[in-house]
C-alpha cells in the first residue's frame, strides 16, 4: 500500500481587509500609536521632530514632522508610498541582520504602526519629500479600504528632505489622552523614545536626537 503524502496549503485570510482591520485595532492606546509614529522618525535618522495638537477648520489636528531621510529614500516619492499603500504589515527593516537591528536599535516598522493611527482620529495624510523633489502624499481613512496617493503643492520654504504625518478628525476619546501632559508619560515611548528627552517647547528647535513637541 503506498504511503500517504501530507498535502500542506498556505493559510490566507477570507478577506484581506479584515486581516488589516485586526491589526490596526489591536492598538487602542492613541498615546502608543503616537509613540509607534515617532518611532518611525527616529529609525529615519531624524535630528528634529516636531509634533504639534492644534485646531483646524474647528477640528482638532495632529502633525508629526521630522527631517530625517525620508520614507524608503531610494525610490520615488510615488513608489515609496504605493509600496507602504500595499505592503500593510510587512516592513522592509526585516531585512536587516540582528546585529543592524541591535545597532540602531529599530523598534517600530513601517505600515503596522501607520495603522495605529484608527485609535487616534479618522483620517492620517502622509507628506514626503526626499532631496528636492516633489511632494507626494498618502491620505488613508479608518476601515476604508482604498487609499488615495496624490502629488501636491510644495509648501513655500519647504525644507528638501522631509516627513509630515497629519491625523485629522481627532477621535473625542483621544483629544483627551494626546494632551501635552499625558502623551509625554516616559513609560508610554517605546524603543528609542526612552533614550530621548521630551520637552515641550513652543518653537525653539532643540540639539540632535531630541524630540520638539508643541502641544
Amino acid at each position: 500500500m503506498p504511503a500517504r503524502r501530507n498535502n500542506t496549503v498556505r493559510l490566507r485570510p477570507a478577506d484581506p481587509f479584515d486581516l488589516i482591520r485586526w491589526l490596526a485595532r489591536s492598538q487602542s492606546d492613541p498615546r502608543k500609536a503616537v509613540a509607534e509614529l515617532v518611532q518611525n522618525s527616529l529609525d529615519a535618522q531624524a535630528a528634529e521632530i516636531r509634533i504639534a495638537r492644534r485646531r483646524h477648520r474647528g477640528l482638532t489636528l495632529l502633525s508629526i514632522h521630522d527631517d530625517g531621510e525620508g520614507v524608503i529614500p531610494e525610490l520615488s516619492r510615488e513608489e515609496a508610498l504605493r509600496y507602504l499603500a500595499t505592503h500593510v504589515g510587512h516592513s522592509r527593516k526585516r531585512s536587516l541582520t540582528p546585529q543592524e537591528r541591535a545597532r540602531q536599535v529599530i523598534a517600530g516598522q513601517y505600515g503596522v504602526g501607520l495603522l495605529g493611527f484608527w485609535c487616534i482620529g479618522r483620517h492620517l495624510e502622509l507628506r514626503s519629500r526626499v532631496n528636492g523633489s516633489d511632494v507626494w502624499s498618502l491620505r488613508l481613512e479608518e476601515d476604508k479600504v482604498q487609499a488615495e496617493i496624490a502629488r501636491i503643492a510644495t509648501p513655500i520654504g519647504a525644507s528638501r528632505t522631509y516627513t509630515e504625518l497629519l491625523v485629522s478628525g481627532v477621535h473625542p476619546t483621544a483629544q483627551r489622552l494626546v494632551s501635552g501632559r499625558k502623551l509625554c508619560l516616559p513609560h508610554l515611548w517605546l524603543g528609542q523614545l526612552l533614550h530621548h528627552l521630551v520637552q515641550v517647547e513652543a518653537r525653539r528647535l532643540l540639539p540632535r536626537r531630541k524630540v520638539l513637541k508643541t502641544l
